[in-house]
């Protein structure tokens, strides 16, 4: 192997490294209010609405195994969303929302399920493929 060679394929890993770092580094979950909600359903097939607090300790505990599944089923069809229903009450309001954490699952802007309390990131992870392999295969 040329020296040429070796420094094409060492910067094409580089890069490869470079854009998972990228990646890594931004929150796959987006915040949601009353101002973005309707463009965020209207723009994306999947939607996994997370109703959470910023007093809630199960509600933090539980956005970071949500933020782990998110960054494992990347897919630009799903949006990863969460939503503070201390700021945007409004929203849980209009979903009937009454615990958190919560978790509503939207396909084309329509509820087809929804999670109430918290589960491992397994347990989670594989109730999210299911919703993949039904609605985006």
């Amino acid at each position: 192997m040329s020296t040429r060679e070796i420094a094409a394929d060492l910067a094409k890993a580089l890069r490869a490294r470079a854009s998972l770092i990228e990646r890594m580094s931004k929150d796959p979950v987006i915040e949601v209010n009353t101002s973005n909600l309707d463009k965020i359903l209207s723009s994306h097939d999947l939607v996994f609405l997370y109703f959470t607090a910023e007093w809630c300790g199960p509600c933090i505990t539980f956005l970071s195994t949500i933020r782990e599944v998110a960054a494992t089923l990347e897919d630009p069809r799903i949006l990863w969303s969460k939503v503070d229903v201390d700021k945007s009450f409004t929203i849980a309001d209009r979903y009937g929302v009454n615990h958190i954490p919560s978790m509503l699952i939207l396909y084309k802007g329509r509820v087809i399920d929804s999670i109430v309390g918290t589960m491992s990131k397994d347990k989670l992870e594989k109730k999210i493929k299911g919703y993949i392999d039904t609605y985006l295969k």
